[in-house]
């Protein structure tokens, strides 16, 4: 009887030597990347706004090779025409005879990536037990360290 408990802890022992090893290889042969993308969208805006209404006032005419200045102001109308460029990224208002940039506003969006190891853990674990075993002289408390299976990890 005794040859048989002696054969029966030495065949769990064997076989608890073999799960674990099977548990290790198959661990980090499992062991992935988990990628999380976070979308951050930070908008950077440079407005400046400029709006200038200026009249030019013209106090000589040279006409040919008359060399005398006339001192008579004339209001000229200058054609002045304002444009304002749109896209996802900016905005831009410009305006002017000679075209000046009145405003801009930038939108920039920034992606930010972080890459997540994730370790899978083993179904195999060693635990401390205790219960009632039957043994040659019946029923008995017992305690002490098992191999033990994960059916559901919460």
């Amino acid at each position: 009887m005794k040859n048989r408990i002696v054969f029966f802890i030495l065949v769990s022992v064997g076989l608890s030597y073999l799960s674990y090893r099977y548990g290790v290889k198959k661990s980090f042969s499992e062991n992935h990347y988990c990628t999380d993308t976070v979308t951050i969208v930070k908008t950077d805006t440079i407005k400046q706004l400029d709006v200038r209404y200026t009249t030019k006032y013209l106090d000589r005419v040279v006409v040919d090779t008359l060399r005398s200045v006339d001192s008579v102001y004339v209001r000229v109308e200058v054609p002045i025409s304002r444009y304002i460029f749109e896209d996802s990224l900016y905005r831009a208002e410009v305006s002017g005879y000679g075209v000046e940039l009145n405003s801009i506003e930038l939108y920039n969006s920034k992606t930010v990536e972080s890459r997540i190891f994730i370790k899978k853990r083993s179904p195999f674990s060693l635990s401390l037990s205790a219960g009632y075993g039957i043994s040659d002289k019946g029923l008995s408390p017992y305690l002490g360290v098992g191999v033990s299976y994960n059916l559901l990890n919460f």
